[in-house]
């Protein structure tokens, strides 16, 4: 490929994956942030940009103040998109993932297992979007 094409390239995955995360993506993380707070969580949510590419970062504090962590970033060299969490008793996930996998049901399966890990916390209203024996 040559400079030009993976200019272009980089550019377009960029703008689909900065479109896709300011898009579905973070109304689900604000979703299950809302729902996490009226369930006495304390969480917060930040959509970052680092020097190339957004991210959406989601941070849950225990009781004790200890911080588990979800992000979703993209890797412009991989063109690929990076799911990672890390918990506060130290386990911590990374999966790399193609840019047209980051759809509604991976993103509702991934916060599911986050807060459900984090907090122990089920994030009872999938359940309306999703058909019985999904979970």
């Amino acid at each position: 490929m040559t400079s030009q094409h993976a200019r272009t390239a980089d550019a377009a995955f960029q703008h689909a994956f900065e479109q896709r995360l300011r898009g579905p993506v973070l109304a689900r993380f604000e979703e299950a942030s809302r729902y996490a707070v009226t369930h006495g969580q304390h969480v917060s949510l930040e959509s970052l940009a680092d020097n190339r590419l957004a991210q959406l970062e989601l941070t849950l504090l225990d009781p004790q103040g200890a911080r588990s962590l979800y992000r979703i970033s993209g890797d412009l060299p991989g063109q690929h998109i990076v799911l990672e969490q890390q918990y506060a008793n130290g386990d911590s996930h990374r999966q790399e993932i193609a840019l047209a996998a980051l759809n509604d049901t991976v993103i509702d399966t991934e916060l599911a297992a986050f807060f459900s890990k984090a907090a122990g916390l089920k994030l009872d209203y999938l359940a309306e979007r999703h058909p019985a024996g999904f979970w």
